[in-house]
């Protein structure tokens, strides 16, 4: 029974890393970065021109913040890609896989969780630090896989899983070639491309 909560708990924040449905995060603090913004439009516009452009997601960072929100030892470890692309869509394209292994008794377990596909919004849109829209388009796909003591176990079948919902507060944060967007779970370090 033991071993069955852990599996749902590790796949539900795993799920989670990506799409940040858990605990709620604090709006970003721009004052101690006074080169970062939190809404200036485009030209006038309702869309962040520090946002532009291809960002890549430090996955690792998803992994290790997951692995934080598990405890219990928990170590996470993330490869793989994952990006998000500001334009006249926005565009996150999911190729990552988040692991978390963890001790059970004297055995250890691995849950690695794979994600692929993409959602765009065509609406997407920034004021005061926060980003809001919707994903018309998500064909995102979650595939889990758990193993304790190098042997294969029952995973649940369906895993939470929505790519980055914009219809919840989302907040973020930009500075040059830095970018922080936080939903209501872990917050996502964005690099320049």
């Amino acid at each position: 029974m033991r071993v069955k909560a852990i599996l749902l708990a590790l796949a539900t924040a795993a799920a989670l890393s990506a799409c940040g449905t858990e605990t709620p995060v604090a709006t970003p603090d721009t004052t101690s970065n006074p080169g970062a913004t939190t809404g200036a439009p485009a030209g006038g516009g309702d869309r962040d021109s520090c946002l532009m452009g291809t960002w890549k997601v430090d996955v690792n960072n998803i992994a290790q913040q997951t692995a934080s929100m598990i405890g219990s030892g928990a170590v996470g470890t993330g490869a793989g890609t994952l990006t998000v692309a500001f334009g006249s869509e926005m565009k996150v394209t999911y190729g990552n896989t988040v692991s978390m292994d963890m001790k059970i008794g004297d055995k250890t377990m691995n849950m690695k969780s794979t994600f692929a596909g993409d959602a765009t919004s065509t609406n997407w849109k920034t004021k005061d630090g926060k980003l809001t829209g919707t994903m018309s388009s998500n064909n995102v796909t979650n595939s889990a896989v758990a193993t304790v003591g190098g042997v294969t176990v029952p995973t649940p079948t369906s895993v939470p899983f929505s790519a980055l919902n914009l219809s919840e507060t989302v907040n973020y944060t930009c500075s040059g070639s830095n970018a922080t967007i936080s939903g209501s779970g872990v917050s996502w370090k964005l690099t320049k491309a």
